[in-house]
């Protein structure tokens, strides 16, 4: 399902949300991190190390808690969760590699871009249902300036679910913004 969230947060005077003051509360997994710097901005968005540590900016050093309060998976309705490494003491790490404390397994899948050239990580989410999401869409949103460094390049970077699938094989697929099409092996009641 989409949903869309209302923010008069700060983040909106800078015309980033999708709408105005509102943005899409698709289903995501999201950081805060200063551009260019960690991980996610290397195209290791899952493989990489979830802390994204200090970050040098113009002579001023960011250190990671000052900026960073983790990864977080969101599927609205559903989960608004941390992001974890799983240690294999309930499910096997080389199946997920990354969990939630409400169970939804997180590994990584490559992410291409429209020439099927490789441009970073995606994940691969799995419900404790037995939903699949995809989430392999790039997009970013302009945070409130740092106190300490306010012209760093301070975003929250989100991958946004590019498909859903049940565990029966029923899909939804997004092929582009706001663009879905609805790709059923039988018919689809509801996928969320």
């Amino acid at each position: 399902m989409i949903f869309r969230r209302f923010s008069a947060a700060p983040e909106s005077i800078y015309g980033e949300y999708d709408f105005g003051d509102w943005q899409l509360d698709v289903p995501r997994i999201e950081t805060a991190m200063i551009a260019g710097f960690g991980d996610w901005s290397a195209g290791r968005e899952c493989s990489g190390d979830l802390n994204p540590h200090e970050a040098w900016w113009n002579g001023v050093l960011l250190n990671a808690w000052t900026y960073w309060n983790g990864v977080t998976l969101i599927v609205p309705g559903k989960t608004e969760s941390k992001v974890l490494k799983n240690w294999g003491n309930v499910v096997s790490s080389s199946a997920a590699p990354l969990i939630t404390k409400d169970n939804w397994k997180v590994s990584c899948i490559t992410r291409t871009d429209s020439q099927g050239r490789v441009v970073g990580e995606g994940f691969k989410v799995v419900s404790p249902k037995g939903i699949t999401y995809r989430m392999t869409q790039p997009h970013s949103i302009r945070r409130s300036p740092l106190s300490a460094a306010p012209n760093a390049p301070y975003v929250t970077a989100q991958l946004r679910v590019t498909q859903v699938s049940d565990r029966f094989g029923n899909t939804v697929t997004a092929n582009g913004f706001m663009t879905w099409a609805i790709l059923p092996k039988q018919r689809i009641k509801t996928l969320i």
